[in-house]
């Protein structure tokens, strides 16, 4: 089950970076039939088999909202399962019907979703490890590797191998492709350019709020939602299409 809900966030991440919403809203729609049985297992100690058909959603509500407050988190008994009754509906009602000349929302609606989906594995694992939401945010996000096409990986080295980009653009890819974010040796070993060239860029992406510096030492660069959006909008992740 686990494995399974892990898998599907995985592939529908993968497909929102190659700019497929619909096939995004694919991969979330399985992956809320693995996260219903989660939260029932953890709500109610047991879940729906993997071979039976899953109740109706109303159902698994009222059983999972009716445990005693002393032996399920208000977490998972009230607010995980109304954040996955919204990522079922959004899927299950805007993909079963579009009137002829209705405006799709396709891309809109697996932004939206997929946000619900990693704020459910944060809780989860927030819940279930006593830890701060931000905290549980970075273990999901470390566990789940972001796949980019663009991005190659051989251990320790990646490399943006699309040759078309500025050195901010590569850049932003690269801290993209690490949602904990990368030390500034770490960009300079991975951009194509020199260190000097490489801090100056980096020093952009900070001023224009697009990047940040975490706290300690040796410090990491990562992107800010602003700088998300730069990659995921001007299709930064995928191969540009032949004309």
């Amino acid at each position: 089950m686990i494995e399974g809900l892990l898998h599907q966030h995985a592939r529908a991440h993968r497909a929102w970076q190659s700019g497929k919403a619909e096939e995004t809203l694919e991969a979330l729609a399985k992956y809320v039939e693995f996260a219903w049985r989660c939260n029932q297992q953890l709500a109610l100690g047991r879940f729906t088999p993997l071979t039976d058909q899953m109740p109706k959603t109303d159902e698994i509500m009222r059983d999972i909202e009716q445990q005693p407050k002393a032996s399920c988190p208000e977490s998972l008994r009230v607010i995980t399962p109304r954040v996955l009754y919204a990522l079922y509906t959004i899927r299950s009602k805007r993909g079963a019907v579009h009137v002829s000349g209705e405006v799709r929302a396709d891309k809109v609606d697996a932004q939206l979703s997929l946000q619900m989906a990693d704020w459910f594995l944060a809780e989860v694992v927030r819940v279930l490890g006593k830890l701060p939401l931000g905290e549980g945010q970075a273990l999901v996000d470390s566990l789940v590797q972001r796949q980019i096409p663009v991005v190659h990986r051989d251990e320790e080295i990646r490399i943006v191998t699309r040759s078309d980009l500025s050195l901010d653009d590569e850049i932003l890819v690269l801290l993209y492709s690490e949602p904990l974010g990368l030390t500034e040796g770490q960009v300079i070993e991975s951009a194509r350019a020199g260190r000097n060239r490489v801090r100056n860029a980096i020093e952009r992406l900070l001023q224009s709020r697009w990047a940040y510096k975490t706290r300690g030492r040796p410090y990491r660069i990562r992107l800010l939602p602003p700088g998300e959006l730069q990659v995921e909008e001007r299709g930064l992740l995928v191969y540009p299409t032949a004309v």
